[in-house]
C-alpha cells in the first residue's frame, strides 16, 4: 500500500493508486499545469505586447516598401519603443535593431531608416 501524498494543486492529502502519481485526479493535473503556463505567459506578456505593437507600427509605415526613411519623432508619436527588439543584425557594417524581420537604423538629423529583411534568423 502506498503512503499518502499531497496534491500540488489543492494541497490536500490523497492516497495514490500508482507509485508515480502526483495529483489526486487528472482534472487537478490539468488545472495545475494551466496555472503554471498562465504564470509563465503573464511574465512575458508585457514584452510581447510591446513587440507586437512595434511590429504593427513598422509594418504600417513600410507598407509594401522594402525600405523607408522617416523621422524618429513619427515613430515615437506612434508609440514605438526603441528599448525592445528581437535581435540585432550587422549588415554591411550597419547595426540594425530588429523587431522580428523589420530593422531600424538611426541616421543623422533625427531620421530613422526602416528595412524589411527576408532572411533573418530568430534566436
Amino acid at each position: 500500500m502506498l503512503e499518502k501524498s499531497i496534491d500540488p494543486f489543492t494541497g490536500k492529502p490523497f492516497i495514490p493508486k500508482r507509485n508515480n502519481q502526483k495529483f489526486a485526479s487528472r482534472k487537478n493535473q490539468v488545472a495545475y499545469n494551466n496555472l503554471i503556463s498562465k504564470q509563465k505567459r503573464d511574465v512575458k506578456s508585457h514584452v510581447e505586447n510591446v513587440l507586437k505593437s512595434n511590429l504593427k507600427l513598422l509594418q504600417k509605415v513600410l507598407g509594401k516598401n522594402e525600405e523607408k526613411i522617416i523621422s524618429k519623432d513619427y515613430l515615437l508619436g506612434g508609440g514605438f519603443c526603441f528599448n525592445y527588439h528581437t535581435q540585432i543584425l550587422m549588415r554591411n557594417k550597419i547595426q540594425w535593431y530588429c523587431t522580428y524581420n523589420i530593422g531600424v537604423h538611426q541616421l543623422k538629423n533625427n531620421r530613422i531608416k526602416i528595412r524589411r529583411f527576408k532572411n533573418t534568423v530568430l534566436i
